[in-house]
């Protein structure tokens, strides 16, 4: 008799045990893509995360200002964070970055070196179309920027992007459903 996955299944990879996991019914009219059902699993299972062990992000402290660190030293593009401190508490509510229409997803943003041997902070970010709709998309920053580019997963610029219009702090293009896409940013200062 031939042996099968189950039958060969090591105890410890059996499942066996006490077993748990979060859930949420959320009752909704019309489809799952109106009722922005992706958004709020999303927000449910991928709370936000900030770590940076330059800026004492690592256990959720806030700062401007680099802390000591017990690593070899800062990065190239280690200085200060893109907001100083007045201009974030001069509003009520401050974003760094904001991505619209709805069903567009920001899913990460870095800072990076700008490996071309400038000093400034570049940003990568990286938002996915999630409702299998063609989109126009805005971002709105905090800071001008001054150049963008679309580049692919390893961060090689790409050719064959299309257009992306950039605006003092504010940058539009065209997604397609169900495409991600990456944009290294450089703001002005």
């Amino acid at each position: 008799m031939p042996v099968d996955v189950f039958r060969s299944c090591h105890p410890l990879l059996q499942g066996k045990g006490h077993h748990s996991w979060r859930f949420a019914l959320v009752p909704h009219e019309g489809s799952w893509q109106q009722a922005l059902s992706y958004r709020q699993a999303h927000e449910q299972q991928v709370p936000l995360l900030a770590y940076s062990p330059w800026y004492n992000l690592s256990r959720g402290g806030v700062s401007t200002e680099a802390v000591p660190s017990r690593l070899t030293g800062p990065p190239a593009y280690f200085g200060t964070l893109p907001l100083q401190l007045e201009e974030a508490t001069a509003q009520p509510v401050q974003s760094f970055v904001s991505v619209s229409p709805a069903n567009v997803v920001l899913s990460s943003l870095r800072l990076i070196p700008s490996g071309d041997g400038d000093a400034k902070q570049q940003y990568e970010l990286r938002v996915y179309e999630t409702a299998g709709q063609a989109a126009e998309v805005t971002i709105q920053f905090a800071a001008a920027i001054q150049q963008v580019r679309q580049v692919n997963f390893l961060g090689d610029p790409l050719d064959s992007a299309g257009k992306i219009e950039t605006n003092g702090k504010e940058v539009r293009f065209a997604i397609q459903p169900w495409k991600i896409v990456t944009l290294r940013v450089k703001p002005i200062r």
